[in-house]
């Protein structure tokens, strides 16, 4: 999940194409959640079986959501001939439908030959695109969320969002359901995750990071074209972001991906990430349909959750603080790099530590602005603008920037910067966001002037140095 399940460029084409073809109105498409764009491609897949009435469409999709749920509960993801058989066998008795009016052979090639379904290697059987596995294990759960069995079985997915199927399967069970239950069993698995642990607040917590340096390393931003830094920016992300394959590959690990062989903190904090994750897209995408209370009390538990998750490598960075600066003192000078003496070395030494950990910490707060930023959210971030929490004025400013496009040379953002005082940290990491929007956003020369004036930012617009895009 988080790479690829966004369909890119191409599908989003290809579903306009289609919608087209069935006389869809493209004004239904501004502001829809991602699980819409693929109902449209369901919706052809189902067509293209040729069914003739509402039944046959009602019976074909309950016995895809049947199929799906058979498929997510087998550890191989597959099914033989035999047992495919079989299913199709109960589905017809439990439901009542004369075995000649929906003949397996005939049913399966149907299914099979539209590519709803597929055989692969060794006779196996299953979903020929992963978004049809999980949009169809979603819906049988959403048609049996009353169900205690239900429940317990998307409590134990939520438990197990570290494995990829499951979180999928939630992102497209919040677009089916939406009552309360879904949210309130992510936001307590966010509560109860790391809770032994602090959030990182980027205050008092990093004094000692902060008392590396005197004062802030000057960063520079050259103007360039606009036009030419998004492009550069977006093949960026694509070189790391690489697209999950759209069709299933059943070569993967029967366990699904899970981390148990891994040790218990990587799995908190990999679940931490995916339910993290999970929480934003329902914030991103649902929001109309959850209030105002539950939007910012969702809100802010993905905030904690992921402040927490952070706080545990900020532990360990911390702890190895004296180790990293002697270290690099002595790469320093076996590099024989022309530093006049011991102390400048170490003040060097110390630079890079400060240097690496903004790395951290910025990736922190962008990552979180990542999952979590949208428009539909700008009235939960005016009443958390007061919070008192360093870290989370910069998530929130960072929100504004990159989701909302606020022209920080004013308002919060600016406010937020000339309150960092001497949060040194804090102050640099703001910039860097700063200087990221006027990297990616068209801006007059006025205007990049004042904003590079208003954060400390050396503005040079013939300096041959491009700014790295993070």
């Amino acid at each position: 999940m988080g790479k690829g399940y966004v369909p890119h460029v191409p599908l989003y084409v290809l579903i306009i194409l289609q919608s087209i073809d069935n006389k869809i109105d493209l004004a239904q498409f501004h502001n829809q959640s991602n699980g819409y764009y693929y109902e449209v491609l369901i919706k052809q897949l189902i067509n293209s079986v040729g069914v003739n009435n509402n039944n046959e469409v009602a019976t074909l999709h309950n016995y895809l959501n049947r199929f799906a749920y058979r498929i997510f509960s087998s550890n191989e993801r597959t099914l033989s001939y035999s047992e495919w058989q079989n299913f199709h066998n109960d589905f017809v008795e439990l439901f009542a439908i004369l075995p000649r009016d929906m003949k397996f052979n005939v049913y399966m090639d149907k299914l099979i030959s539209c590519r709803i379904l597929k055989q692969f290697e060794g006779d196996r059987y299953s979903f020929n695109f992963n978004y049809t596995l999980y949009y169809f294990t979603a819906q049988y759960l959403a048609e049996h969320i009353d169900k205690e069995v239900t429940k317990d079985s998307i409590k134990n997915m939520v438990d197990n969002v570290d494995i990829e199927l499951n979180a999928n399967v939630l992102i497209f069970l919040a677009h089916l359901v939406k009552g309360e239950f879904i949210i309130e069993t992510v936001m307590s698995l966010s509560d109860e995750l790391l809770n032994e642990t602090e959030e990182l607040k980027l205050d008092k917590d990093i004094n000692e990071i902060n008392e590396l340096i005197n004062e802030l390393p000057q960063l520079v931003f050259e103007s360039t074209s606009t036009h030419d830094n998004r492009k550069k920016y977006n093949t960026s992300k694509d070189r790391y972001e690489k697209e999950d394959k759209h069709y299933l590959d059943h070569t993967t690990d029967p366990e699904r991906e899970s981390l148990v062989e891994k040790n218990d903190i990587l799995i908190q904090l990999d679940k931490a990430q995916r339910i993290s994750e999970v929480n934003g897209h329902i914030l991103r995408n649902y929001s109309g349909n959850i209030t105002g209370v539950t939007k910012k009390k969702l809100l802010l538990s993905t905030y904690n959750l992921s402040l927490r998750a952070g706080n545990k490598f900020m532990e360990i960075i911390k702890l190895e603080k004296d180790d990293l600066v002697t270290f690099i003192t002595e790469k320093i000078i076996e590099d024989s790099i022309e530093i006049d003496n011991q102390r400048e070395v170490e003040k060097e030494a110390k630079k890079i530590v400060f240097s690496f950990v903004e790395m951290v910490c910025l990736s922190i707060v962008q990552k979180i602005v990542k999952d979590t930023g949208s428009k539909n959210l700008q009235v939960i971030y005016k009443e958390l603008e007061n919070v008192d929490s360093t870290i989370i004025k910069l998530i929130i400013s960072g929100s504004y920037l990159e989701t909302i496009y606020v022209n920080p040379s004013k308002g919060y953002v600016k406010n937020t910067y000339d309150g960092l005082g001497g949060n040194l940290m804090g102050k640099m990491i703001l910039k860097q966001m700063v200087a990221k929007y006027m990297y990616l956003f068209e801006l007059s020369h006025n205007d990049k002037q004042k904003i590079s004036s208003n954060f400390g930012i050396r503005y040079s617009p013939g300096l041959r140095r491009r700014l790295k895009a993070k």
